[in-house]
């Protein structure tokens, strides 16, 4: 079967889609009979796609059996798509009769003809769409490193990790530094590439408090007893590790998520007052380490 992975992302919107994208390349490509292709819009998600030995393909001068779209537009519903998004769409339908979009919510167009969603945002529109849906945290795709990280013992490092998304716009890890530092110096902190705070946070803490752009986030995650994070990776990522988490919602998006995910989730000024007591129950047993094989269940019944 002959597959192309086209990961997308822009400015203010991380690079999770991308990961995510590329572990589903890795796996696809051990499987038999599997041809797997990978083009993208950004040239860091190339410099990423280099360091795992991934075949390139921007030409579109193929058919392909099935066509794997994974773009932060796929889920951000109340926004108008980019020209450009709007043209690989178009040029992607031409090249595959089965187009897969993950975290698809924008219902009311048909952009794909089967949606494989964490979360289904934008509930009200969903008699609209057309094709099908698979729902749920079970298609989880899980960082090789979180994944081997269940099965180490760990020093600990610090008593609580904030891991507030990629660049952050809103601050938050900002914020939470400041006010921890009232609490406690016992914290660690992870930014992006891209994190518009880094040079304040910096000056807040300790060297050895910082994690800037790492490689190992299993590793980072399981040296931790608590973790604030907010509606992303992240937070699956930790629920996969059972720890202690406080998911901290940046949009009206990652409350939703959040719920779906898990019992509850919070305010900055929840934080200090959830440190001295004890936490919701959150529900790990929904994610496990087979999310790829079920996306890949999906591709050959419907490629």
């Amino acid at each position: 079967m002959n597959i192309l992975i086209s990961a997308h992302t822009y400015s203010g919107y991380g690079l999770g889609n991308i990961y995510r994208s590329i572990f589903l390349y890795d796996y696809l490509r051990n499987e038999q009979h599997e041809f797997v292709s990978f083009e993208s819009n950004t040239e860091v998600a190339y410099s990423i796609a280099k360091n795992y030995s991934i075949v390139l393909d921007d030409t579109y001068n193929k058919q392909y059996d099935v066509v794997i779209y994974d773009s932060p537009y796929n889920f951000l519903y109340n926004l108008p798509l980019p020209i450009e998004e709007i043209e690989r769409i178009r040029t992607l339908k031409l090249h595959t009769k089965c187009l897969i979009a993950l975290d698809y919510c924008r219902f009311s167009e048909e952009n794909c003809n089967i949606a494989i969603n964490l979360c289904n945002h934008n509930i009200n529109h969903i008699s609209k769409f057309k094709g099908l849906i698979y729902q749920g945290v079970q298609y989880a795709i899980l960082k090789p490193e979180i994944i081997q990280a269940k099965n180490i013992i760990t020093n600990k490092i610090n008593d609580i990790l904030i891991c507030i998304g990629g660049e952050d716009n809103n601050s938050f890890t900002l914020c939470i530094v400041k006010e921890l530092k009232k609490i406690t110096k016992n914290f660690s902190v992870v930014l992006g590439p891209w994190h518009k705070d880094f040079k304040e946070i910096q000056e807040l803490c300790n060297p050895n408090q910082i994690y800037y752009n790492i490689t190992n986030m299993g590793h980072v995650i399981s040296s931790h007893g608590i973790i604030i994070c907010n509606g992303g990776t992240t937070l699956l990522e930790s629920m996969y590790l059972q720890k202690q988490i406080i998911p901290i919602a940046q949009s009206k998006f990652e409350e939703y998520f959040i719920s779906c995910c898990s019992s509850s989730f919070y305010t900055l000024d929840d934080i200090p007052k959830l440190l001295i007591q004890s936490f919701s129950e959150i529900n790990y047993s929904n994610i496990d380490t087979f999310g790829k094989k079920r996306i890949h269940s999906i591709i050959l019944k419907h490629g």
